[in-house]
């Protein structure tokens, strides 16, 4: 099992990051796209890419009146947030660490379960879905909190 995962998210992409307590061994595990209302899983499993497209689940929360493009974020984020509670439920990971620009932390945050609540341990406000992921471990430990759970040695 991986200590953290990370997404790195923003409407329309979002990285599955599984990482040590350090954020020394960054694993890229999923892939996301948000697309025409659908979403494409690029999955990586020992050098190998699987794709498959698939319909968000649920619907969001917005209303009639919200814009289109908000709207298809707030579906994406709900789709996010199904797949933590289901990581979490199968001990996929313990913590969570959340980088996303401040226009979809607040949906993603939203759709969280009690239980993926708990588990995040840091909140990034940044868009880093186009940083290359060996470049993510100095971001995220230049970014954690000091009560992120990190061991208190980390540089």
């Amino acid at each position: 099992m991986s200590m953290h995962r990370v997404v790195v998210a923003d409407g329309g992409r979002a990285r599955i990051i599984d990482t040590d307590e350090l954020f020394d061994a960054p694993d890229l595990v999923v892939d996301l796209t948000f697309e025409g209302g659908r979403v494409r899983t690029t999955t990586h499993i020992d050098g190998e890419s699987v794709h498959h497209w698939s319909e968000p689940a649920g619907h969001g929360s917005t209303s009639p009146n919200a814009e289109p493009h908000r709207a298809a974020g707030d579906r994406f984020a709900h789709h996010l947030a199904a797949d933590l509670e289901r990581g979490l439920r199968e001990h996929e990971f313990e913590r969570v660490v959340l980088c996303a620009p401040a226009h979809f932390l607040g949906p993603l945050r939203a759709g969280l379960s009690p239980a993926v609540q708990r588990a995040v341990v840091a909140t990034v406000s940044h868009d880093w879905t186009r940083v290359p992921v060996q470049d993510l471990p100095q971001r995220l430990r230049d970014a954690m909190p000091d009560d992120a759970g990190l061991p208190a040695d980390v540089p």
